[in-house]
């Protein structure tokens, strides 16, 4: 997050059994003014939330266990377009869509827990810039999908997923570091679209295919990667790629650990 975050201006609370609160998160947003901070009371909130061109802060009231339950909906729990938004210290519980989406956003996301459902855990389209760090994701059709995004994502977990971990497309260029990718029924990590992403001290586990694949003109930076018990080689390069690969490590995976194109090898 820049110099613009929201968390400075005035706060409002949201609390079903205190009297002069919200009792509703949306009817805190509705109200709220640019720059505020919605405070949110221990609870579960059967709720989804969509902002558009907004500067709030939702956080959990000291500490409090939040949950954001959109479980039985069919559009993203928490969607933002354009904007400014920070969300900290949140359960959020999805279900046929996207459990956290930001188009053309700038999102902070930190200490929250995500469970998907059929949709991807998080998906951020657009340059951002965002900030991913210390959240947990499982479940759904994918965990993170980064398409066009700058930013940083760090300390991310992502496990259970029925498709790929992390995708990062459309020339998105983040810094992704220190994250763990496991419990995937395809990729770990898929680079593709001119995508340039700078991916460093992450774990990749137990794939459904390849640990990594990157394709369509991908130029990945991997540094100190490890993967390891996936079913497909551990990171496959297409044709066309670049970018470089340092000190990573490849155990418990399909031969050959490594594969790309015979006739253009990428420069490495």
């Amino acid at each position: 997050m820049t110099g613009r975050a929201v968390a400075t201006g005035r706060t409002v609370l949201v609390d079903p059994d205190r009297r002069g609160a919200y009792p509703a998160i949306c009817e805190a947003v509705l109200e709220a003014p640019d720059g505020a901070c919605v405070a949110i009371a221990a609870g579960t909130y059967a709720e989804t939330l969509e902002l558009h061109e907004r500067r709030l802060t939702l956080r959990a009231a000291d500490g409090a266990e939040v949950v954001l339950d959109g479980a039985g909906a069919d559009v993203p729990v928490l969607l933002a377009r354009g904007g400014v938004l920070a969300v900290h210290g949140l359960t959020v519980r999805a279900g046929d869509a996207a459990a956290v989406q930001a188009e053309n956003a700038e999102l902070t996301l930190t200490g929250c827990t995500v469970h998907a459902g059929r949709g991807p855990g998080v998906a951020l389209r657009g340059p951002g810039p965002v900030t991913i760090r210390d959240v947990t994701v499982t479940g759904g059709e994918h965990g993170l999908v980064l398409e066009g995004t700058s930013g940083v994502v760090e300390e991310v977990a992502v496990d259970d997923v029925a498709g790929d971990g992390l995708i990062v497309g459309l020339g998105a260029d983040p810094a992704i570091r220190a994250c763990a990718v496991g419990g995937c029924g395809h990729r770990g990590l898929y680079v593709d679209q001119h995508a340039r992403p700078i991916v460093q001290g992450c774990r990749i586990t137990r794939t459904g295919n390849a640990g990594i694949v990157v394709a369509h003109r991908g130029e990945p930076v991997l540094r100190q990667v490890s993967v390891r018990d996936a079913l497909g080689v551990g990171i496959e390069v297409g044709p066309h790629c670049g970018g470089s690969i340092e000190g990573c490590e490849f155990h418990n995976t399909a031969e050959p650990a490594s594969a790309s194109p015979r006739r253009r090898p990428p420069p490495w």
